[in-house]
């Protein structure tokens, strides 16, 4: 009897050593788990930061290009207002000089003065 309480014994202490070591193995892989966790984050947070580096520095490009373009069309449309705005000053002032040199030719007199004007000048020039 008492060789089997010693078997029992041995037989306890071998499964409670094997439970330590069992123990100790799970501490192990439960700690390798942790740490290629901690791993696993640190890369998705180093990813996420490149990410949105890369968006950011994408959106500024495209948001550069936009300007850029925006403003070549507008010195164009002021380019373009401006010839128009010439363009209308232009017809307005021809029309105006029409009509004032209608109404000052409406008489002979006033015809051969400007005449003789002109042929004054030419003379003068030559």
């Amino acid at each position: 009897r008492a060789d089997l309480i010693d078997k029992g014994v041995e037989y306890a202490q071998n499964a409670k050593q094997q439970l330590d070591h069992a123990r100790e193995e799970a501490d192990k892989y439960i700690a390798d788990a942790r740490r290629q966790q901690a791993d696993m984050l640190r890369e998705a947070d180093r990813m996420k930061s490149q990410i949105i580096d890369e968006a950011r520095s994408a959106a500024q490009s495209e948001a550069k290009k936009v300007m850029d373009a925006a403003k070549v069309s507008i010195e164009q449309e002021r380019k373009q207002a401006e010839q128009q705005f010439r363009n209308e000053v232009s017809s307005f002032a021809l029309d105006i000089a029409q009509k004032v040199v209608r109404n000052q030719m409406k008489d002979e007199k006033a015809q051969e003065q400007l005449v003789s004007s002109l042929l004054d000048e030419m003379e003068k020039q030559n």
